[in-house]
């Protein structure tokens, strides 16, 4: 199959357990990972303001742990609220 980076999978609003946006539904964002890469895709979106920081940690146990390096594209972003002078 054709790997397809037309649409890409966010990671902002992830499965979480109860109210702590930190504590995620591993089991749940394991099958939303490998349907979408199963269905071909390969590009993931995330950002470290991301549930409270720890978007890029639930991405690494989900994406980069789980599928070879070159089955997925991950891209993070830096939020200019952040920027200083």
């Amino acid at each position: 199959m054709a790997l397809k980076s037309e649409l890409g999978f966010g990671m902002m609003r992830l499965p979480v357990k109860n109210s702590n946006p930190t504590d995620f539904g591993y089991d749940q964002l394991f099958q939303m990972v490998d349907a979408f890469i199963g269905a071909g895709y390969t590009y993931f979106d995330t950002s470290y303001v991301y549930h409270n920081g720890k978007s890029e940690e639930a991405t690494r146990k989900a994406v980069v742990e789980r599928y070879p390096r070159d089955a997925f594209t991950v891209a993070t972003k830096f939020p200019t609220f952040s920027l200083q002078n």
